[in-house]
């Protein structure tokens, strides 16, 4: 599984309970394409920033915009392939490349050819990934997504705002009990709720396979005895998840309100033990 900057994640059929409510128009949760059997999960929007705790050895350009991940997924798992195309206001991802006003990007035009496009498989999720350097793409600004079946089919749109998500996922370390070991069997997530209502920390799932149906189902030891958020606050929670395969994957953290409302937040990663030691020499 390939990741640019930004993240789109599709989703398979039949699990619109675990992902939250499609949105019109306007993208604000999960959005189902009704002529494709593909969703939008989630869009990861990470936005560029200057610390004024640094010196810079010339002005820092004024532009921000950010890193964007787009979460999709196939949602018919007995379905055909999808060969999907992306457009971005209308252009190509290689267009806003030429025109600078993205610096990078992982998507289908790029992880396909003309003559082999890329192909979303029954029940898979993928993330779409570009960085965008300037502040059209940033925090607070839109665009336009467009999707079709890179076969001349008329594409649908969905317009999406740039916006850091709440809850969201703040970091997912990987740790492993055997010390000698790479391969992870236990994930750490922080979180943090910038809403005004408490969350409840519900599941946390990870997809080293990036299959729909394959959920590695997480035993959750909560930051607090009730694994509650509150408002405006952080919290987390050890997974543990059995040995996880050392490959690109996606973890879903699930959040539930006090009304029964649930929320999926996404982030992609490589499965691997990760350390950190500082020598005393």
């Amino acid at each position: 599984m390939n990741f640019a900057r930004i993240v789109l994640l599709v989703v398979g059929a039949g699990l619109a309970p675990f992902f939250g409510t499609a949105f019109g128009a306007e993208w604000g949760g999960t959005h189902s394409f009704s002529g494709l059997p593909v969703d939008l999960l989630e869009v990861v929007v990470t936005p560029h920033q200057y610390s004024d705790e640094f010196e810079y050895s010339r002005k820092p350009d004024p532009e921000l915009g950010a890193l964007v991940r787009l979460v999709m997924a196939h949602r018919d798992p007995k379905g055909a392939p999808v060969p999907l195309s992306l457009r971005f206001n209308g252009k190509k991802p290689s267009e806003l490349i030429a025109a600078k006003e993205w610096q990078w990007h992982e998507t289908p035009e790029n992880l396909g050819t003309p003559e082999q496009p890329y192909t979303l498989a029954p029940g898979q999720l993928a993330v779409f990934t570009f960085n965008a350097g300037k502040t059209a793409w940033g925090v607070g600004k839109s665009f336009t997504l467009s999707v079709s079946d890179a076969e001349g089919a008329a594409p649908e749109e969905v317009t999406i705002p740039l916006r850091v998500s709440s809850p969201r996922i703040r970091s997912v370390v990987c740790l492993a009990s055997d010390a000698s070991s790479l391969q992870p069997d236990q994930l750490l997530v922080h979180v943090s709720n910038s809403g005004d209502a408490p969350l409840k920390i519900a599941a946390v799932r990870a997809y080293p396979t990036m299959r729909l149906s394959e959920p590695v189902e997480g035993t959750l030891t909560p930051f607090t005895p009730d694994g509650m958020v509150p408002p405006g606050d952080r919290s987390g929670m050890f997974a543990k998840t059995g040995p996880l395969p050392l490959r690109h994957g996606l973890v879903e953290t699930v959040f539930e309100s006090a009304d029964g409302t649930i929320v999926s937040r996404w982030a992609a990663l490589r499965f691997k033990a990760d350390r950190f030691d500082i020598g005393s020499g």
